[in-house]
């Protein structure tokens, strides 16, 4: 037997599967512009290691922040960080539409 769901329920599983999905959509879109940021920063020092890093970079930082915004999360809820964590995210991506050097630009688009 189906049982029915509200429109509400859907659009909650919706937010939450497309908010999972925002680390592997970093690397997804990363991916394609590494050759290109490899021939930027070619004389950058171990610039074959940086540019392949900047792909580690996101699941990184989920590893190293997870305990820190689950604390987060048994204070103030889910709703609120969740909230939070979007915004900013928006925000850092945006960031670098309005970069004027190249080192600006890498550093908001992490």
């Amino acid at each position: 037997m189906m049982t029915r769901t509200d429109g509400n329920t859907r659009l909650r599983t919706v937010a939450l599967l497309l908010t999972s999905m925002l680390t592997v959509m970093v690397s997804t879109a990363i991916a394609p512009a590494l050759p290109a940021i490899h021939n930027a920063f070619g004389e950058v020092p171990n610039a074959d290691f940086l540019v392949r890093f900047v792909l580690t970079v996101p699941a990184l930082s989920v590893i190293v922040l997870s305990p820190v915004v689950g604390v987060i999360i048994d204070r103030f809820g889910r709703t609120v960080p969740l909230f939070v964590s979007m915004v900013l995210y928006g925000l850092a991506g945006g960031a670098s539409t309005d970069s004027r050097t190249r080192v600006t630009t890498c550093w908001t688009r992490q």
